[in-house]
């Protein structure tokens, strides 16, 4: 009750007294400028993070797809009897041992 009313009244007088010792600065517009110019880099910036996050995650993806299509194949390959030595078996191969790198370092930077 009473020590909330004089913490209460000492803010009130505080301030009254601050706002009273502020100067106006011809360079204060400048301030307001450069925080005007900070929010919006930080939306740019948090906008350019989600799109290279969303970029990131479609490569991921678009790898993992072609992967499996090259693991698919190979194994068309060997059904086919022929082994790795068939046009699917040799793409297969080619598609896996080259893309499973990319799809499995993009799947730990997701």
């Amino acid at each position: 009750g009473k020590k909330d009313n004089k913490l209460k009244s000492w803010l009130a007088e505080t301030t009254t007294a601050l706002s009273r010792e502020l100067v106006q600065s011809p360079d204060d517009h400048l301030f307001d400028e450069i925080a005007h110019y900070i929010d919006e880099l930080e939306r740019a910036t948090k906008r350019a993070h989600h799109e290279a996050a969303c970029i990131v995650r479609r490569h991921r993806d678009v790898s993992h797809g072609w992967t499996e299509f090259g693991k698919s194949l190979t194994a068309l390959g060997a059904a086919e009897g022929d082994g790795t030595e068939s046009a699917a078996g040799v793409v297969g191969e080619a598609a896996s041992s080259t893309l499973a790198p990319v799809a499995g370092g993009a799947r730990g930077s997701g």
